[in-house]
């Protein structure tokens, strides 16, 4: 009996496995989409936009560090029954601050990319990921399970 149940779990974590495997890579080795194969990038264009994530990502995780810990004072400082409005007031301003720093690197880090591209590359860019623009798409407030939003109503 133990034999048999021993033989399905190893069967069981077999197969699960080799599901995840066969999905394949998403990405090619310089972490380029499926979609920029049609561009034909040159090695040195794939090292620039390489370099440009990078520097984009860091950038970014600093920032949104620096969101994170105002958010937190932030709570701290509303979190007091009588809290002080206008520290609440210069909280928020610094929040805003770092978002829009956010904002700006996102938009350096767009165009950086394009200056990297051909006329030829741009056109193909710009019908194939009209749909990625600045934020985090048309779904945006609109997802289910953001029932926060009631709290405004």
């Amino acid at each position: 009996m133990k034999k048999r149940t021993l033989i399905m779990v190893i069967s069981l974590v077999f197969m699960m496995t080799v599901g995840v495997f066969a999905q394949g890579h998403r990405y090619n080795k310089r972490g380029a989409g499926p979609g920029f194969q049609e561009l034909n990038l040159t090695d040195a264009q794939q090292e620039s936009l390489s370099k440009i994530r990078y520097n984009t990502k860091k950038q970014m995780i600093a920032i949104k560090f620096k969101v994170s810990l105002a958010k937190l004072e932030m709570s701290e400082i509303i979190k007091d029954r009588n809290f002080s409005k206008s520290k609440a007031k210069s909280q928020l301003k610094k929040i805003i601050e770092y978002k829009s720093e956010m904002a700006m690197v996102k938009f350096d880090s767009m165009d950086q990319k394009r200056k990297i591209f051909t006329d030829d590359q741009w056109k193909i860019v710009s019908k194939r990921f009209k749909h990625k623009g600045f934020g985090k798409g048309k779904s945006r407030g609109k997802r289910k399970g953001h029932h926060h939003e009631r709290m405004y109503e």
